[in-house]
């Protein structure tokens, strides 16, 4: 019986730090890299004392897309394993990874694809992970051929939420609860407010079991307030847009944020990100099909 998977895609913009930067320089970089690399080139080690890696293991180029799946790879664990010589290839598949164990393989942590546009990506990442990793990725992989040009994936705001909504804002408001990822090329750190609280707390009261006592109780609340001003009504869409992208873009969890407009109204942080629920059918190893998550990915892409 095949059996579905539901998978939560979500769309990015892809901005560069320079004015003068063609709105396809990505995608046109990241196809001269490919077409001239082996999976083997394509290993991004995240730190030199631990043996995880970054791999964009697997690619399609299309006339306007490049189609991708990028692979988490370490020494430890047990989920699946890749054989050295395949790393030789242009490509490794899903299917490549094997179930033995053999300790001169590599192991397979997690994967998710991505599609690729001149100046969009969408990527099936979970919705609590943020696509800093990735950049990371690209910027590393492209970095012999980008001449100093940075990339970066900015969350897509929701076309669902009017413009006219948009520019009430009024506050941004992250609870004690919200997370925030600080990825790098060796570790990601996580800021989180209720630390904060912590942090404060102990600078006023000398004992730590009552500080403690204090915050696991929640009888204090850290609340972080971005507040706009009246003259954002005269923002333009794009503009407000991009804000609030970079305002969420490091944040892992959104639940915990709250828009605030003039008019008393809230948007909740999970309604910003433009996102699609989609559900691709399994093979009969449990895999996605590919091709169909493809065309969902391109469908997606085609409507922003």
């Amino acid at each position: 019986m095949v059996t579905k998977k539901t998978i939560t895609l979500r769309a990015f913009a892809i901005k560069g730090n320079k004015l003068s930067q063609r709105s396809n320089l990505l995608r046109q970089l990241l196809i001269q890299k490919l077409e001239n690399s082996t999976t083997g080139d394509r290993r991004m080690r995240l730190n030199q004392a631990e043996a995880e890696e970054n791999l964009l293991a697997h690619f399609s180029l299309y006339p306007n897309y490049v189609f991708g799946m990028m692979l988490r790879i370490t020494n430890e664990g047990v989920s699946g394993q890749i054989n050295p010589k395949l790393f030789e290839q242009k490509n490794i598949c899903i299917e490549d990874i094997a179930s033995e164990v053999d300790s001169n393989m590599s192991l397979y942590k997690d994967h998710y694809y991505f599609l690729l546009s001149d100046d969009k990506i969408v990527v099936s990442l979970p919705t609590e992970r943020t696509t800093k990793d990735l950049q990371t990725y690209l910027n590393w992989l492209l970095e012999d051929e980008r001449d100093n040009c940075m990339f970066e994936l900015q969350p897509m705001i929701s076309q669902s939420i009017p413009t006219t909504q948009l520019k009430e804002i009024k506050n941004v408001l992250i609870g004690s609860s919200t997370q925030t990822s600080l990825d790098s090329l060796s570790s990601t750190k996580i800021l989180s407010l209720k630390n904060i609280t912590k942090d404060l707390l102990k600078h006023i009261i000398q004992d730590t079991n009552t500080v403690e006592e204090i915050v696991e109780s929640n009888l204090v609340r850290t609340e972080l307030r971005i507040h706009f001003p009246k003259k954002v009504k005269n923002t333009s869409k794009e503009d407000l847009e991009r804000i609030l992208g970079a305002t969420i873009a490091p944040i892992s969890d959104l639940e915990g944020i709250r828009i605030e407009t003039n008019k008393g109204t809230f948007i909740s942080g999970e309604e910003l990100p433009c996102k699609k629920k989609v559900e691709i059918n399994r093979t009969s190893k449990g895999y996605v099909v590919e091709e169909e998550l493809k065309q969902e990915m391109e469908l997606f892409i085609s409507k922003l």
